[in-house]
């Protein structure tokens, strides 16, 4: 056994709502991530490859209305952050996958 984590990882919010899910391969996130809200509604799907976020293919407010996630794209731009109610609160920069600031 080479002490890796391989499988389904799920992450829940204290109430007990599923906050994520995805697998991990080798011990890192690898493929498509579904974040929800703590309503459990869909907030992100975000496709990771080695750990590294590569794309972002949508984003939700918690009434399930489609959000703008930004420019981002092969691991490059920003990522669009925003609270329950579909308000912009930060842009998250990124270069080759890793967070800048």
């Amino acid at each position: 056994m080479n002490g890796n984590i391989n499988g389904v990882v799920e992450n829940y919010y204290k109430n007990e709502i599923l906050e994520s899910t995805g697998i991990i391969v080798d011990n890192l996130l690898e493929g498509k991530f579904y974040y929800f809200h703590k309503n459990g509604k869909p907030k992100s799907i975000i496709n990771f490859e080695k750990n590294k976020p590569k794309n972002i293919e949508k984003c939700f407010d918690k009434k399930s209305n489609i959000l703008y996630c930004g420019p981002f794209n092969n691991g490059n731009g920003e990522i669009y952050i925003y609270d329950e109610n579909g308000n912009l609160i930060s842009k998250d920069h990124f270069k080759n996958g890793e967070f800048v600031n």
